[in-house]
């Protein structure tokens, strides 16, 4: 069964159920964001944050996500 992200049976529980940074123009920096994550487990739990790979356009070949978290 899944659970969804924010379910408290969850070990890792997020407060929200989308992280939507939205759109910000070329040169400037999305708003900042407060998420929660609360760690049921009895010891410390690391968190990284990774962005996929996304596909050029012009080129069609993947490349490293010009956005950054």
């Amino acid at each position: 069964m899944l659970q969804d992200c924010t379910s408290d049976k969850r070990e890792l529980q997020l407060n929200v159920e989308t992280i939507d940074f939205a759109f910000t123009n070329s040169g400037r920096s999305s708003e900042t964001k407060q998420i929660t994550l609360t760690n049921k487990f009895p010891f410390p739990v690391r968190v990284d944050w990774t962005l996929l790979k996304v596909m050029d356009k012009t080129t069609g070949k993947m490349v490293t996500n010009p956005f950054n978290v």
